[in-house]
């Protein structure tokens, strides 16, 4: 199961992925494995830059697994934003819920973004950086 980060989804529709990725991520939709999150919804559609664009954007996500936020979960991802603040790392709070919804749900996160290589030294998650 995926979480794929606003950065690679840009890429993704963009046609600019490898080969390699592009199919894995195919690979991953045809069977139903790509979960996600408001946040990166949401970066998405900011970027779109026509009706069409954001319509794509908006059908291809219906199909996908959508991971809400609760109260609790605010909670559980404040303790752990704290501890990476107290380990001298300091990330935006919307990584900070991508990276949440990557561990709290077992996922492999897809990503560009180097935060979540900072994450990595100090809490182990399933990484595919790129």
């Amino acid at each position: 199961m995926y979480l794929i980060d606003t950065s690679v989804w840009i890429d993704f529709f963009k046609g600019e992925l490898e080969d390699k990725l592009k199919n894995q991520i195919l690979s991953y939709i045809e069977n139903d494995e790509i979960y996600y999150n408001g946040i990166i919804l949401s970066e998405l559609l900011i970027g779109t830059k026509s009706k069409k664009e954001k319509k794509l954007i908006q059908d291809n996500f219906d199909g996908f697994h959508y991971l809400p936020m609760t109260l609790d979960d605010f909670k559980q991802l404040s303790k752990i934003g704290n501890k990476l603040l107290k380990k001298g790392i300091t990330i935006s709070l919307t990584d900070l819920i991508i990276f949440y919804h990557t561990l709290s749900n077992n996922l492999i996160i897809i990503t560009k973004d180097k935060h979540f290589k900072l994450i990595f030294t100090v809490e182990k998650f399933k990484l595919l950086y790129i």
